[in-house]
């Protein structure tokens, strides 16, 4: 909430970092999606792709954008248990909507996440396919879609 008023109390390399570590990775890691959704919207509040290369927090978004694209593809989601896709819809979501306000090439991150979500889900026959890891992957391409459409 304070982020909406003020993006500079998220735009500080230290508070990055802090999303990045609890927010995404710690989060991430153990399916705290509720958690993952709110550090996405609270990076949605970094003004859009003014990064520069040179500057030191541009390798903290580096990172922060490998683990938005972790988020979207569902690496750690469980494909045994659909309570735990039903709450990673949003957190996909919002990871997508930050890679676009983030990321300076928000398409290749995107290409990213598509190709390496195809590769796991219909590598081999899609009759094959496990259902959740199917409704992730087609939620990934909407939401992807839609995004482009607005970018």
């Amino acid at each position: 909430m304070g982020a909406g008023a003020d993006s500079n109390i998220v735009d500080s390399k230290s508070r990055l970092f802090v999303l990045l570590e609890a927010g995404l990775e710690f989060a991430g890691e153990r399916n705290g999606w509720r958690l993952v959704a709110a550090a996405a919207m609270a990076l949605q509040r970094i003004d859009r792709a003014k990064v520069d290369p040179s500057d030191d927090k541009y390798l903290g978004l580096e990172a922060i954008i490998e683990e938005l694209c972790k988020v979207a593809r569902g690496d750690s989601c469980d494909d045994n248990k659909a309570e735990d896709t039903l709450k990673w819809f949003s957190a996909a979501e919002q990871a997508i909507k930050a890679l676009f306000v983030i990321c300076p090439a928000p398409e290749k991150a995107c290409s990213d996440i598509i190709l390496g979500m195809y590769n796991s889900t219909l590598r081999d026959d899609i009759s094959s396919t496990h259902s959740l890891r199917l409704a992730r992957f087609f939620h990934v391409l909407g939401q992807i879609a839609l995004n482009l459409l607005v970018y």
